[in-house]
């Protein structure tokens, strides 16, 4: 059972939930994954997995926060009753309380676009492939395209999320991405040069996927 009670313009929300922790194998080196056992968390809310686990946030965002201290404590404590206290919040008021992400593949792509500080998708591909790839080349031209070499723009960013996330997953990150575009977007030459190689298997199915 988790409890909270938290103020935001003057309005005091008082709350409890049941919650189980899933784990996993490599933890700390990744964080747990959350589900509200109570049925107080309706099932309709956009910010819930496919699997009921709850959607703390972008995956980068949540290991970003993790990683440093990789404490359940204030993993409980700094995301997770952050996460009740917005759909508390929002239950009671009608309203949320601050700023939220779009659910899904929009969500990870404005994620992106808001962390790069870029309005275009291709900058966010361009970016993504670098770290998917492991093909950090300072020298480069920076992918989002405004022209300074890639160390004296985005470089030294993406050196420091190299650490907080695997190749395969920032892949994973792309495919989301990729779901997230219209069809004629998926289709251009452009789109399909900034995808790493490991993702093109999961590309050809979602296209398919899609089409259905």
């Amino acid at each position: 059972m988790i409890g909270f009670c938290m103020c935001h313009n003057s309005r005091t929300v008082e709350d409890t939930y049941q919650i189980a922790l899933h784990i996993p194998d490599d933890y700390p080196e990744s964080p747990p994954t959350a589900f509200e056992t109570g049925n107080k968390i309706d099932k309709s809310f956009e910010h819930l997995m496919s699997d009921g686990s709850l959607c703390l946030g972008a995956p980068l965002e949540i290991r970003k926060n993790f990683l440093p201290h990789k404490s359940l404590l204030r993993f409980i404590n700094d995301q997770l009753i952050s996460y009740l206290f917005f759909y508390s919040y929002k239950r009671d008021y009608g309203e949320i309380p601050f700023g939220e992400l779009a659910h899904g593949w929009m969500g990870i792509r404005q994620y992106y676009q808001d962390l790069f500080n870029v309005d275009d998708h291709l900058a966010v591909l361009g970016l993504l492939k670098v770290l998917a790839d492991d093909s950090y080349r300072g020298h480069h031209p920076c992918p989002c395209g405004r022209g300074p070499i890639l160390r004296r723009c985005h470089g030294q960013q993406l050196r420091e999320l190299s650490s907080v996330q695997s190749c395969e997953q920032f892949s994973w990150d792309v495919v989301q991405i990729f779901g997230s575009l219209s069809e004629n977007d998926r289709k251009t030459v452009f789109v399909r040069n900034l995808l790493p190689k490991r993702v093109l298997p999961y590309i050809q199915i979602l296209t398919a996927w899609s089409k259905e």
